[in-house]
C-alpha cells in the first residue's frame, strides 16, 4: 500500500493559503460577484466558520486542534465590535502602525482613527459622539482585541458554539448512513484528512484542500468526501449546491486527484468515485450523505429548472484572463472590447404572426 500523502503538498494550511494558484473558493467567489471579486477582501460568514471548527474536530488530532482553533471563554461582543477590531488591526498592519497590545490606557491616535474609519463603513454609531463610539468599542471589545491579536490565525469559536458542534461528532460517528465516512474500521481502508494538492504545471494551474480521501486499496477506489454543517435541514441541500457552487467544488476536487493520480504507478489504476457530500444540521442533527452526479465537464450542464450551468473549466478560462492583466480590473471584458460602450440586449420588439 503506498502513502496517499506522498502525493499531496507538505505544507501548512497558511502556505497553501498563499500559493498563487486558482482555488474552488475563488472560482465560486467569481461565479458570485464577477470579477470584481479580484478586489474584494473575502468575508467568512458564521455558518463558514462554523463549517471550518468541525471540519477541525471530525479530521485533526488534539495538535490540530490547537493549532488551529481559539476558545473564547467570554462572551463576543457584537458582530459589529468584532468586524471593526479585526478590521482596525488589518488596516494597521497594512499600514505599518504600531498595534497596542490591549485598548487599555490612551489609545494611538491611529487606532481611534481607525475605529473611526471601519464604524463608518459598517455604519455603526454615527449618531454618537466620537467620544461615545470610541468608549463603546473599548468597553464591549478590550477583552476580544487582545485575544483576537494572540489568535489572529486561529479559528476564533465561542465556547457555546463549540460545544454545539462537538456535540454532532457522536451521532456522525454512530449513525448508520454516516459512520463508514466518520470511522475506519478495515485494514485495507485509509482515511487521509486535509490533505493539500496542486497542479502548477497543466492546463488548468487550479489547487484544492481535501477534508477527507477514503481509500480503498483492496477494491482500489478513492473517494472525496466533505463535511457540510448546514443551518437548513439536511433533506433540503440540494438546494445549496447551487446557492453556494458547491458543484464547483465537487468537479474541480475529482479533477485534481484524477490528474495527481494519472502518472502514479501505484494508483493509476485506481477509480475515483463520485463525489460525497457529508451534511448534518445542529438543530436536526440527522446527517444525510449526497453524492454529486458523475457530469462531464466538457459538455454543456443545464439545472433541474432548465436554466444552463457554466463548467469549471469555462470559469477558469475566464477568471484567468482577469488575473493576467497587469493591474486588477476596473472593467468587464466585454466593456474592455466594446471599447467602454455596452449595446444593451435586455429588449427586443415581438412582431405579430
Amino acid at each position: 500500500m503506498k502513502d496517499l500523502t506522498l502525493l499531496s503538498l507538505p505544507i501548512s494550511e497558511q502556505e497553501y493559503r498563499k500559493l498563487p494558484l486558482i482555488s474552488y473558493s475563488d472560482l465560486s467567489s467569481f461565479v458570485q460577484k464577477g470579477f470584481r471579486s479580484l478586489t474584494m477582501e473575502k468575508f467568512q460568514n458564521s455558518g463558514m466558520s462554523e463549517g471550518k471548527i468541525l471540519d477541525i474536530l471530525l479530521t485533526g488530532d488534539k495538535n490540530t486542534i490547537a493549532e488551529n482553533l481559539a476558545i473564547l471563554e467570554f462572551d463576543l461582543p457584537s458582530d459589529n465590535i468584532v468586524a471593526i477590531i479585526q478590521n482596525t488591526i488589518q488596516a494597521l498592519k497594512l499600514t505599518k502602525q504600531p498595534i497596542p497590545k490591549s485598548l487599555t490606557g490612551t489609545l494611538p491616535i491611529a487606532v481611534t482613527n481607525q475605529f473611526h474609519i471601519q464604524a463608518k463603513v459598517l455604519g455603526y454609531g454615527q449618531s454618537w459622539k466620537p467620544e461615545i463610539l470610541i468608549k463603546k468599542i473599548v468597553d464591549e471589545g478590550n477583552i476580544y482585541f487582545s485575544f483576537y491579536l494572540e489568535n489572529k490565525d486561529k479559528q476564533i469559536v465561542d465556547f457555546s458554539t463549540f460545544e454545539k458542534i462537538s456535540d454532532l461528532i457522536p451521532e456522525l460517528q454512530l449513525n448508520p448512513y454516516t459512520n463508514d465516512y466518520i470511522v475506519c474500521e478495515n485494514e485495507d481502508i485509509e482515511f487521509y484528512d486535509q490533505l493539500k494538492f496542486s497542479l502548477p504545471d497543466g492546463e488548468f494551474k487550479i489547487k484544492g484542500m481535501m477534508d477527507r480521501i477514503i481509500v480503498d486499496h483492496k477494491n482500489k477506489t478513492i473517494q472525496i468526501c466533505d463535511f457540510k454543517l448546514t443551518n437548513e435541514d439536511e433533506e433540503e441541500f440540494e438546494i445549496r449546491i447551487l446557492k453556494f457552487n458547491y458543484d464547483i467544488q465537487a468537479m474541480v476536487y475529482n479533477y485534481i486527484i484524477k490528474e495527481i493520480i494519472k502518472e502514479d504507478s501505484y494508483y493509476q489504476d485506481f477509480i475515483v468515485l463520485p463525489f460525497k457530500f457529508i451534511v448534518i444540521d445542529p438543530d436536526t442533527n440527522s446527517p444525510i450523505v449526497w453524492q454529486f452526479p458523475d457530469l462531464d465537464v466538457d459538455e454543456r450542464i443545464i439545472t433541474s429548472y432548465g436554466y444552463p450551468r457554466k463548467s469549471w473549466k469555462s470559469l477558469y478560462k475566464e477568471l484567468e484572463f482577469y488575473k493576467s492583466l497587469p493591474e486588477p480590473p476596473r472593467y468587464s471584458r466585454r466593456t474592455m472590447e466594446n471599447n467602454g460602450c455596452n449595446e444593451i440586449s435586455i429588449l427586443k420588439n415581438v412582431y405579430p404572426f
